[in-house]
């Protein structure tokens, strides 16, 4: 029997996965960009990181397949934030 989760369980486990998938990418983003600077060993820091959050959206993914739930594509809007800035101080978007 298939368990189903509540509307507002189902909301918080999406934006769980999209923040940790988004995450996940910019850390190895950030691991990617280290190897280039002088201070190389911060490079596996980023990608252990990187590597974490992706075991947390594999455990939150495990659970809306339990809850027979398919992750959205995008994350559901929370209102306006501020634009994230890259390695160099500057803003993307």
């Amino acid at each position: 029997m298939v368990q189903k989760a509540s509307a507002a369980l189902t909301d918080m486990l999406q934006q769980a996965i999209a923040r940790e998938i988004q995450v996940s990418v910019q850390y190895m983003w950030q691991h990617v960009m280290a190897k280039g600077l002088e201070s190389a060993e911060i490079a596996d820091v980023f990608e252990d990181v990187a590597m974490s959050e992706m075991k947390h959206a594999e455990k939150i993914a495990e659970r809306l397949f339990y809850f027979d739930v398919t992750p959205t594509r995008s994350r559901p809007h929370q209102g306006r934030r501020e634009p994230e800035r890259n390695a160099r101080g500057g803003r993307n978007g």
